[in-house]
């Protein structure tokens, strides 16, 4: 894979955690949006994972941030996904104090590929 390719893939599933979580805040915070949050995290996730040679470099400190944020926040996710077994209509909240890295999020998707 080459550099291109790569941030092709990390803009596209950025901007459909963004998409996700947008609707997930307007729509009462029902579960089915946190679902497919979920998805997109965790191919944005193992995107990232599968292509350790792509992030080292000057940014390699903020994707292990990003990496460790996704991790944790999918981590959560599942366990109470088990525990609590909501319907898609539910709401579903729960605590993470990991944030995400929202300026390095919004740098990744501002980045031109030509």
């Amino acid at each position: 894979m080459n550099e291109k390719e790569f941030y092709i893939k990390i803009q596209l599933y950025l901007k459909l955690t963004q998409f996700s979580y947008s609707d997930y805040i307007k729509n009462e915070k029902k579960f089915v949006y946190t679902k497919v949050l979920r998805k997109f995290n965790g191919l944005l996730l193992e995107h990232i994972l599968n292509n350790p040679k792509m992030i080292y470099g000057v940014d390699f400190e903020n994707f292990i941030e990003l990496i460790h944020h996704l991790s944790i926040w999918i981590e959560k996710w599942d366990y109470y996904v088990k525990k609590d077994n909501p319907s898609l209509n539910d709401k579903f909240i729960f605590q993470n104090e990991s944030t995400f890295p929202k300026d390095f999020g919004e740098r990744l998707i501002r980045i031109k590929l030509e």
